[in-house]
């Protein structure tokens, strides 16, 4: 009979087997990445560009870009596009993240040399119609005026702006005098600069067609390279520390507290992203125990290693109460300090431990899931077996090494705090 009261026994991950994408180079110099397996007819394409925050040569080019690339091309209107994507059952997005800009197509596999040519054409010929540049800007002024309404969005806002800078790329903020200074003009020079075999990388993965390596050299054989987007100069990360207070009248205050730091290649990284997940990286974390399971003192409260291509930053994020702003300081702090000053128990270590190789495990589950690692990693230059390496680091990350890490980089000097009421 099983013994109800008996818990099961925790096993650490030792290690995980990244499987390798297939590559193929294309006679245009686009090197494409093959994840093939699943059990479902599905399949996933993401064209990859170098074309985000850094490559601007004005503000929010990058992003109002990827909001109408695929509002219709020279030879496909956008309801065209609509329409030819919904009869398949299929969808066609544009993401956009501080570095790169992306096309994605998700279908059934039965319909992928289908759609294929519609998303190749989206990434070569768009038009950027005057008309669905001004339907962009009205609708994304319309949300930034609510989004300036929320405090923990406006703490979020000034947070990256005291990490890297107002005149960074990762530092600036969106406004309205920006968004309506971009003309169609930018969008066909940043387009024409970067989008390009020389800034691409594309990834497929899930139940492939075995011609679809073919058709898509076939669509992209012809296509004209650009600029090649090498390292942008913009200044360096604000070091320093400081305490920004804003009042919009709420109820309840966003708290930030952090700093600018690297992204994953720096040596550090993998200690440094077990330290935030033991201050606050999971539900177990300290500042989890601490200011919401004991003191009562928010819903949630987290710590973020975020790591980007050419930068990074750690921000401790919370909201509660206005009057106990003060208090929840002096507790992260209190934390913060216990972790400088005090060696790590072992056991919570290897909790904090099997906590992250289980995540790791996690990105595991499927092809479509695989790829977006294999993408991060690429995406960041990364080795394209970084997993497999950074759980081999934190296995070997010590309790002292922890301690001389919350020494080194979470000194309250070096920590930016804002709130936002």
């Amino acid at each position: 009979m099983l013994k109800q009261y008996k818990s099961p026994p925790i096993y650490q991950i030792d290690q995980i087997h990244f499987p390798l994408p297939e590559t193929i180079l294309l006679s245009n110099g686009i090197p494409v990445y093959l994840i093939e397996g699943g059990s479902q007819d599905v399949c996933k394409i993401d064209f990859m560009f170098d074309a985000g925050r850094p490559y601007e040569h004005k503000r929010l080019t990058a992003t109002t870009l990827a909001g109408i690339i695929k509002e219709g091309t020279k030879t496909r209107s956008a309801h065209l596009i609509a329409e030819e994507t919904d009869h398949c059952g299929a969808s066609i997005s544009s993401p956009f993240s501080f570095d790169h800009i992306h096309l994605q197509l998700v279908c059934l596999t039965k319909h992928v040399l289908t759609l294929l040519p519609i998303l190749i054409d989206i990434a070569r010929e768009p038009v950027f119609e005057e008309s669905e540049l001004q339907l962009f800007k009205k609708r994304t002024l319309q949300r930034l005026a609510v989004d300036l309404s929320h405090n923990d969005v406006v703490c979020y806002r000034k947070a990256t702006e005291l990490y890297f800078g107002p005149e960074h790329p990762y530092g600036y903020n969106s406004s309205q005098t920006a968004y309506l200074d971009v003309q169609r003009e930018d969008l066909i020079q940043h387009h024409t600069a970067f989008f390009g075999p020389q800034n691409a990388k594309i990834f497929v993965a899930g139940r492939l067609p075995h011609d679809l390596v073919s058709h898509i050299e076939m669509l992209t054989s012809d296509w004209p390279s650009g600029i090649v987007a090498g390292m942008p100069v913009f200044p360096d990360p604000v070091q320093g520390s400081g305490v920004v207070v804003d009042d919009l009248n709420k109820a309840q205050s966003a708290l930030r507290i952090g700093r600018p730091l690297f992204n994953r290649n720096h040596p550090d990284w993998p200690g440094v992203f077990l330290l935030n997940t033991i201050l606050g990286g999971y539900f177990g974390s300290r500042l989890m125990k601490n200011i919401r399971e004991k003191k009562g003192l928010t819903y949630g409260v987290q710590s973020t290693l975020e790591s980007l291509k050419f930068h990074g930053y750690l921000s401790i994020s919370l909201e509660t109460e206005r009057q106990q702003v003060g208090k929840v300081i002096r507790e992260i702090f209190k934390e913060i300090d216990i972790l400088q000053q005090s060696r790590i128990p072992d056991a919570e270590l290897q909790m904090a431990k099997n906590y992250t190789g289980g995540y790791l495990l996690s990105l595991m589950d499927g092809p479509l899931q695989i790829l977006e690692v294999l993408k991060n990693n690429i995406a960041e230059d990364s080795p394209i077996n970084f997993t497999e390496q950074l759980l081999k680091k934190l296995s070997d990350t010590t309790a002292d090494t922890v301690m001389a890490l919350a020494q080194r980089y979470l000194n309250k000097e070096d920590l930016y705090q804002v709130i936002i009421h």
